[in-house]
Parts: structure tokens; C-alpha cells; sequence
């Protein structure tokens, strides 16, 4: 999609995996251990992986950057001063948006003192990736009943966040590539 409007991009991810729908991430026990540091720490947020992304934005003059979920590289981006778009499926962090009778009724043992701590700390660190990206996007309207979430509909409703319809969908070509990079200030890359 990108290298169709002459846009370079840098693909970051940790194990080179992109599609994550194949595999299982988390672990039967779910306690601060392996929600956090063996979970979230690395894919979330990492300072690791904020200083390499710092670096990395340095030496290749990036305009944007585009985030699915990883508040490392928002927080790269605000360090480097770099327009920057989160996308979001349902506008808040998997993890956050459950209960803790639903991870146990999904066979899940959980540590009740440390999930609240991880709802707590997963969904702050999350709104903040929200609150400091320069765009959110989401191919998830809103809907009361299910999201109930004033935070995300405060964002929706002063144009911080958009509602960008279906990420699938059929193949037009009818959009001004010119006018993408422009609203982007993107510069048209040569390869």
C-alpha cells in the first residue's frame, strides 16, 4: 500500500512477524511477569526499542511514522519531533479491555492483585500513546454499547482520532496520491 504512493518504509518489527493471527502470544499463568515483562514490555512499550527507533529515525530523515499498538515508536516519534499515526482496532489495548472472569472463563489463571495493576498500567500507557500521536486511526466505528469509552469518544469528537472505514477492502486507486503525501507532508521518495 505504502510503495504504491512512492512512500519508503522500515518494517521494525521485533521477530520479523507481521501476522500474529497464527500464533498464541500469551501464557496459561497471567500475572505481572508474563503480561508485562514478557508480553507488553517488549511488543508494547520498551525502552530498548525507543532508543533504537530514536537512532533509526535519526539517520534516516523519517516524515511519519505509523504504529499499530506500539507506544515505543510514538514515543521515538514525539522524542524526534516526527508526525506520527496509531492505529487502533477497538481503542484501547487488547489486554485492558478485559475482565478478569473473562481471561478464567477462557481457562486462564490469574493473579487478581497483579491484573488489576496490569488493566491499570496497560490502559495509562496506552491512552498516552492516544493522547500523543499526532493522528489515531481506527477501522472500528464507535459504538456506545460496546466501547463505552469517553476517553476515545472525546478524541473522535475534536478530530484527533478517525474513523478511516474497513482497512480491507477492494482496490480502486481512486485516491490523489499527490494529496496523501501532501496532508502527510511526505516527501515522494526516489528508489
Amino acid at each position: 500500500m505504502f510503495n504504491s504512493i512512492s512512500v519508503k518504509t522500515i518494517n521494525v518489527s521485533q521477530d520479523g512477524k507481521n501476522d500474529y493471527s497464527k500464533g498464541f502470544i500469551l501464557k496459561n499463568d497471567l500475572n505481572w511477569d508474563s503480561l508485562m515483562n514478557d508480553f507488553s514490555g517488549p511488543t508494547i512499550i520498551n525502552s530498548q526499542k525507543i532508543l533504537m527507533l530514536v537512532r533509526l529515525f535519526t539517520r534516516n530523515k523519517i516524515d511519519l511514522v505509523v504504529s499499530d499498538l506500539d507506544v515505543s515508536a510514538i514515543v521515538a516519534a514525539k522524542i524526534c519531533g516526527i508526525q506520527s499515526v496509531l492505529v487502533t482496532e477497538r481503542f484501547e489495548l487488547p489486554i485492558a479491555k478485559f475482565e478478569k472472569t473473562d481471561f478464567e472463563n477462557a481457562g486462564f489463571k490469574v493473579d487478581e492483585s497483579d491484573f488489576i495493576d496490569i488493566h491499570n498500567v496497560a490502559q495509562k500507557t496506552f491512552d498516552w500513546g492516544l493522547d500523543n500521536a499526532t493522528k489515531v486511526v481506527t477501522d472500528c466505528p464507535y459504538v456506545d454499547k460496546l466501547d463505552n469509552k469517553l476517553h476515545f469518544k472525546k478524541l473522535l469528537s475534536q478530530k484527533h482520532a478517525v474513523f478511516v472505514g474497513p482497512v480491507i477492502r477492494e482496490d480502486t486507486n481512486n485516491f490523489d496520491k499527490d494529496d496523501i503525501r501532501k496532508n502527510w507532508v511526505l516527501k515522494k521518495m526516489i528508489f
